[in-house]
């Protein structure tokens, strides 16, 4: 940040006689300050035992204090938005808020964010479909905080839907822009 400061300066001073002098004159001073740049935040991601409809995703930030949201999208998806993660979490942001008026930013935020390693296991995921794992820090406004994680991955051929699902129904949201978020979120629904 640059700023300049302008002002009148008075100087006195004593000259070789003893004598009490003045001088006045006008100073601008251009002043540069640096603001410190926090560490980026980085996910380590992985993702394991990769079957035609789930995945195990497995995530370790650089900072533990950090909350962060992750999921999966399609390959498609993602390219739709030009790879910005943050539109992506900026719609499922609106859905919730949308579909749970009567939870706070902050309730929202404490019930979808994750601090420190988080694993899930995801289901019901297109078989033979190319996909995205994205991790990204948001901050307590539900923006964006850093760049994105990303790590692509394919899911295999269909099989028989039995060996899939383990006993799980898949849980899928849907918002407006058709894109489905695989991760539940445990909201307090029932009073």
């Amino acid at each position: 940040e640059i700023f300049d400061q302008k002002g009148d300066v008075v100087i006195t001073y004593s000259n070789s006689k003893n004598e009490a002098k003045e001088l006045s004159m006008s100073v601008l001073v251009n002043v540069t300050t640096e603001t410190p740049e926090e560490p980026e935040v980085t996910f380590d991601l992985q993702c394991l035992e990769i079957t035609s409809t789930s995945a195990i995703l497995d995530v370790t930030p650089s900072d533990d204090n950090i909350g962060y949201y992750y999921d999966v999208c399609t390959l498609e998806d993602f390219e739709s938005v030009n790879g910005d993660v943050g539109v992506i979490v900026n719609e499922y942001l609106q859905y919730l808020q949308a579909h749970y008026p009567d939870f706070t930013m902050e309730q929202i935020l404490g019930a979808m964010l994750s601090k420190g390693h988080d694993r899930d296991t995801v289901y019901g995921l297109p078989a033979a479909t190319q996909m995205c794992f994205y991790a990204i820090a948001i901050d307590e406004e539900g923006l964006p905080a850093s760049e994105a994680e990303v790590m692509e991955f394919t899911t295999l051929e269909g099989g028989d839907p039995a060996d899939e699902l383990p006993g799980v129904a898949a849980h899928l949201l849907r918002h407006p822009q058709g894109r489905l978020h695989r991760r539940s979120h445990e909201f307090p629904l029932c009073r």
